[in-house]
């Protein structure tokens, strides 16, 4: 099987297509050189032939979003040595914005991942 490199815009299309488009657009924004691929994709997009997928995409941004969390509130837990109900309240008191039950449930898909 032969190895083919592509062009950075290829990937990041493809994310885009996926539903990541923030990456995508900033490397637009900032004057990246798009391949043939990109050129074709956009072309698509913009002429509404590219169908949305289904569902709801966990984006790139949101995954990093959870890995974050949960490596800051392990990271708590180890530095205080306190309770993981401990360590979420230390996080939400510094991320207003987050849900503590959010938060548990990302804390929860992570244990789980692990012991699959």
């Amino acid at each position: 099987m032969a190895f083919i490199v592509r062009h950075l815009s290829y990937h990041l299309a493809m994310g885009a297509w996926g539903g990541d488009v923030e990456p995508f657009a900033r490397f637009i924004e900032e004057g990246g050189e798009l391949g043939d691929d990109a050129r074709k994709f956009l072309a698509n997009h913009l002429r509404g032939a590219i169908k949305r997928r289904r569902g709801n995409p966990r984006i790139a941004a949101d995954e990093e979003r959870r890995m974050r969390a949960i490596i800051e509130i392990r990271g708590i837990q180890i530095l205080k040595n306190c309770s993981e109900y401990a360590a979420i309240s230390v996080y939400l008191s510094t991320h207003r914005d987050a849900n503590r039950d959010t938060v548990k449930s990302w804390l929860r898909r992570s244990r789980n991942r692990v012991q699959k």
